[in-house]
């Protein structure tokens, strides 16, 4: 959620009605958010702040398909402002509910991060050669990104990015492989940002800064079906791409993931626990054989947030998930988030529309119309449709997990998962079970 108000008023997981076990320990953390005044002191640091963040996670353990204990709950505002370090501020609560607990972090202090310290604190010793440093974004425990001017690499614009010790080799390794591969195809119709190497002791990766604005921000009604067209081509030439040193993705660790979440979302909408059960035999009678020619080099996260546009050069960057999978997989998932990620295409925005009239729906067609005309040949519709009930189901527990959904989300998500079981039915494939 963002916002620009002069002061917040925390209400989370309004969706968890007062009979659900984790409504009390919630409560309880809200409570103490108001004893503490901890409305007010988030007041006071947004007055001059010209942007605003707030989020929210929750952390469980499933003690069997019906019951989970609450681990952790963590409750985030961000801020950006001209006068602070990084033009950055954050404030992370973390809420134990089984010692009634509760960690505060203040940015740059993040135990799992530990040189963002050195990075944005008053000393700024890590990396001594970069100046200008401005946080792009930071995930509390996971991820810094910030961009730097660079006097070791004659002060350009670079990119880093801050990640836990045990994560930044497999990562890097996979930047790279990208952009040697990349750079030896010059009919591509992107490029992608070339690797400055990596601060080993601190877990920080660098590389050059692409030019351009993210996709996402830029959609709009004028040019969301041309760029979408686009922005299927492009996909399409990253699964052409031959990367083979990256993780394998697995099917059935997929389909159990899947099932997972489906466990997960009845736990929050108990009323539709006889849908989503019916939904898992579905999948499993519908699932599709994948063969390990039939896998592809992927991005692994590609949306549209992370392709950049400047004036007519296009770069796609972040590379950290690549992997080996389905390309239909990496297809639904672009077009499950599309209604995440870009602005233009909030829920909000589109509750006016008509269905199936509706621009998203126009700009989905555009896309798969370009990957199509890039690869050369349609695309299994029957196939495309299993996994877009899956991300569907995948998409569903990410918004319930971070509270970023109200009823009438939850309930517009579930008929498009409907909408979609609806036209597999009709589709018939010949499908061969697991």
């Amino acid at each position: 959620m963002t916002t620009n108000t002069a002061q917040t008023e925390t209400e989370l997981y309004a969706f968890i009605e007062a009979e659900h076990p984790f409504y009390g320990p919630i409560q309880r953390f809200q409570s103490w958010l108001r004893r503490a005044g901890f409305d007010q002191e988030i007041a006071q640091r947004m007055d001059g702040a010209r942007w605003t963040e707030q989020s929210s996670l929750l952390g469980a353990r499933r003690m069997s398909a019906q019951t989970w204990r609450l681990k952790w709950l963590y409750w985030s505002i961000q801020f950006r402002h001209e006068t602070l370090a990084g033009r950055f501020a954050a404030l992370t609560l973390i809420y134990f509910p089984e010692q009634d607990r509760i960690q505060r972090l203040e940015f740059p202090s993040d135990p799992r991060l530990p040189a963002a310290t050195s990075l944005f604190g008053l000393t700024q010793n890590t990396a001594s050669e970069l100046a200008d440093r401005e946080v792009l974004r930071y995930v509390p425990r996971q991820r810094l990104t910030f961009r730097a001017t660079s006097s070791q690499h004659s002060k350009p614009l670079i990119v880093g990015k801050l990640v836990r010790l045990d994560e930044w080799q497999d990562r890097y390794d996979r930047w790279v492989q990208v952009f040697r591969k990349a750079s030896q195809s010059p009919q591509l119709s992107f490029t992608v940002p070339t690797p400055l190497g990596v601060d080993e002791d601190n877990g920080i990766l660098f590389q050059q800064a692409m030019a351009g604005e993210n996709v996402a921000e830029l959609l709009d009604g004028d040019n969301a079906e041309d760029w979408l067209f686009t922005l299927g081509k492009i996909h399409q030439e990253i699964h052409a791409l031959e990367i083979n040193q990256v993780p394998e993705w697995n099917l059935a660790e997929f389909l159990q993931h899947t099932f997972f979440k489906l466990e997960w979302v009845s736990f929050f909408q108990a009323r539709h626990a006889k849908l989503f059960g019916e939904l898992r035999e579905f999948l499993l009678r519908y699932v599709p054989a994948v063969a390990g020619a039939q896998r592809v080099f992927c991005h692994g996260d590609f949306r549209c947030c992370q392709v950049l546009k400047d004036g007519q050069c296009w770069s796609v960057i972040d590379f950290d998930a690549a992997m080996r999978a389905d390309p239909y997989w990496e297809i639904a998932r672009f077009l499950t988030y599309l209604k995440k990620d870009v602005p233009l295409f909030e829920e909000s925005k589109r509750a006016e529309e008509t269905a199936g009239e509706g621009l998203l729906e126009r700009a989905s067609v555009a896309y798969l119309r370009g990957y199509e005309e890039k690869r050369g040949e349609a695309l299994n519709p029957a196939r495309l449709a299993w996994f877009r009930i899956a991300c569907e189901i995948h998409f569903l527990a990410r918004l319930l997990q971070r509270d970023r959904v109200n009823p009438a989300a939850i309930e517009r998500s579930i008929e498009s998962i409907q909408a979609l079981r609806a036209g597999l039915d009709n589709l018939s494939p010949n499908w061969k079970p697991i």
